[in-house]
């Protein structure tokens, strides 16, 4: 599944302000239980499922980007929202770099062969520089809905 058939302008953040790893995450399901693409009985399940994936191992890939993901029977269809955090965040990437950029993937557990292919082309799209760098230009959702589908 391709980022312009996942996000919608009201499944980006164009500006996001956080403390960290935790509020970025809570701030994007929260986007998503807001517009009802998620139970709000489900958030606190799904925040802690993204935290424990986090202590395994960053999903911080490098040039400031993470990919913050995880399995969940709470779900019924792959969810996505997507963030730019403009001071950037500690997330511990693999390059050490402050993440900038951050979609978040949650899929349900029936579909682990699509949610390979999401994060594959999901980070296939972030490999490449000239994105990240025009997102830093970026002032609406829209704007970075273009971008992403472009």
């Amino acid at each position: 599944m391709t980022l312009d058939q996942l996000l919608r302008t009201e499944r980006i953040l164009p500006s996001l302000q956080t403390d960290g790893v935790a509020d970025t995450v809570n701030a994007l399901v929260t986007q998503l239980v807001s517009q009802s693409f998620i139970a709000s009985e489900s958030q606190p399940t799904i925040e802690q499922l993204i935290a424990d994936r986090e202590e395994q191992s960053s999903t911080g890939i490098g040039s400031g980007v993470a990919i913050p993901h995880c399995f969940t029977d709470e779900v019924s269809e792959i969810q996505a929202a997507f963030c730019r955090c403009p001071e950037g965040i500690d997330f511990n990437a693999i390059d050490r770099t402050p993440v900038k950029l951050v979609l978040l993937i949650i899929t349900p557990t029936s579909m682990k062969g699509e949610h390979l292919k999401t994060l594959a082309a999901a980070a296939k799209l972030f490999n490449r520089g000239e994105l990240r760098k025009a997102m830093k230009g970026c002032d609406s959702a829209e704007e970075m809905l273009r971008l992403l589908s472009s």
